[in-house]
């Protein structure tokens, strides 16, 4: 119902692109959806400005990035402090990467631009048009793996983002069970693996496409000491869990108990992605950390020597 409102909102501001009814649309936006906050001056003329180029759609991410597409390319415009610092760390990492070997899974354009003091985005328009989903996926990873340092090795439990996912799993859960979540991680430190680049948040929907090759987006999770078994694990959660309309956690459950399941690496990635969350300034209910747990304490449950 919200998105409904939503959408219907910005085809508002497709109609009319006036610094009243910009102002008017965004706070009744703002009401529906937590990233949206409140605007400034510099902020509405910043849209304004964007919407006197002809625009086909207009898109509020779930990270509270304002998208509009043009012809051949798309405008983001940061609507919170969050989505701010996620664009410019995506756009940091994009610069790194197209100056380095992996050039090749950043094969379009990516500027930094600002108007009346507001910075933005443009972005070429890619799409999702494989012959295969998989065969990309594979070429993606193996391009990843490339760099692998042969002589940098780590545990799987060494990232910044997986301590503070420890933290905030141990902060939302019982008192008596505390400790358990403390010993995983512990246990995790006795297995190793070589690091290598990682995306962070490789979905279906990160990965394009660019005349048939596939490039990854969203890159603020980017991280070129990475664990390799992250992005091909994360990439599986969320593409089963969005085709069965399932609980991402509710599908990694189902995972741990598959046969061939390794379930160091999946409380490896469970800590990670939650740290990572936390870490963009993702706030979820108790309820949603709960899932998490209940994963983590089956691994525990199940066996990790």
């Amino acid at each position: 119902m919200r998105q409904s409102i939503q959408n219907h909102l910005l085809c508002l501001l497709l109609l009319r692109s006036d610094f009243v009814t910009i102002g008017v649309v965004l706070l009744l936006i703002r009401a529906l959806n937590p990233y949206v906050q409140a605007f400034s001056k510099k902020r509405i003329l910043l849209i304004r400005q964007t919407l006197k180029t002809n625009t086909d759609r207009l898109i509020i991410s779930g990270t509270g990035v304002l998208i509009a597409l043009q012809g051949e390319s798309a405008i983001k415009v940061p609507l919170c402090d969050q989505s701010a610092d996620s664009l410019e760390k995506e756009y940091d990492a994009y610069s790194l990467l197209f100056n380095s070997n992996l050039r090749e899974i950043v094969d379009y354009q990516l500027t930094k631009k600002s108007y009346a003091g507001s910075v933005f985005y443009r972005v070429d328009r890619l799409n999702y048009q494989f012959r295969s989903e998989k065969i990309a996926l594979r070429v993606v990873l193996d391009k990843l793996k490339l760099l692998r340092q042969v002589e940098d090795k780590n545990t799987y439990f060494f990232l910044p983002k997986q301590i503070l996912g420890l933290e905030v799993l141990v902060k939302n859960s019982p008192a008596s069970i505390q400790y358990r979540l403390v010993e995983l991680a512990n246990k995790l430190r006795k297995y190793s693996c070589h690091v290598c680049p990682m995306h962070g948040d490789l979905t279906p929907l990160n990965m394009m496409s660019n005349a048939g090759a596939p490039v990854l987006i969203d890159l603020d999770r980017f991280d070129f000491h990475g664990l390799p078994f992250i992005d091909p694990l994360h990439f599986r959660i969320e593409k089963e869990a969005k085709s069965n309309e399932v609980n991402s956690y509710d599908k990694l459950f189902e995972i741990c108990s598959e046969e061939e399941a390794d379930l160091s690496q999946i409380a490896s990635y469970l800590f990670y992605r939650i740290g990572a969350e936390y870490k963009n300034g993702v706030r979820y209910s108790r309820n949603y950390y709960l899932r998490a747990i209940k994963v983590a304490l089956y691994i525990e449950d199940h066996g990790l020597c």
